[in-house]
């Protein structure tokens, strides 16, 4: 069991997040708040302009539903880029921000959508197959259309 020192320190530093809207990232932080996280380690951003390369490796565990609307030139991500400098599709960035980041024996679960399966890319084949053979990948969930439809 942690020290209560280590299990305060975790909560104030250990846990944090970047969210791309603005309302959101506020509803988060009241909900980082109430359950004793602190809520200045939620930041509001593109997670992809706002990935630092140096950190790579530094995560135990990432959960993410990256924003499907990202844009899409090498100059906005540079430190993503390196071999998917062609991407259209900005899912394939944000999987591979979110390899990087965590530490060998790390754990990620993300939301992507279901086209990610079937891409023919040669960047999204070689992720899917990362997935298979390098990262003890669990389970693939597949969701009915509409679950992340927000009504306001």
């Amino acid at each position: 069991m942690p020290s209560i020192e280590e299990t305060t320190q975790f909560y104030r530093s250990g846990i944090s997040g970047i969210e791309y809207l603005g309302m959101i990232r506020k509803m988060a932080a009241v909900n980082f708040y109430v359950r004793g996280v602190n809520p200045a380690n939620l930041e509001q951003g593109d997670s992809l302009a706002k990935f630092n390369a140096d950190l790579a490796g530094s995560k135990s565990l990432v959960l993410a539903n990256p924003p499907f609307g990202a844009e899409r030139d090498q100059k906005a991500y540079p430190n993503v880029w390196e071999d998917y400098s062609k991407e259209s599709e900005t899912t394939i960035l944000f999987v591979k921000m979110m390899f990087d980041s965590l530490r060998k024996s790390g754990k990620c679960a993300v939301v992507v959508s279901e086209g990610f399966l079937t891409w023919e890319q040669g960047s999204a084949k070689a992720l899917r197959k990362m997935l298979l053979e390098d990262a003890n990948l669990q389970a693939v969930i597949g969701l009915p259309q509409g679950v992340f439809i927000i009504f306001g």
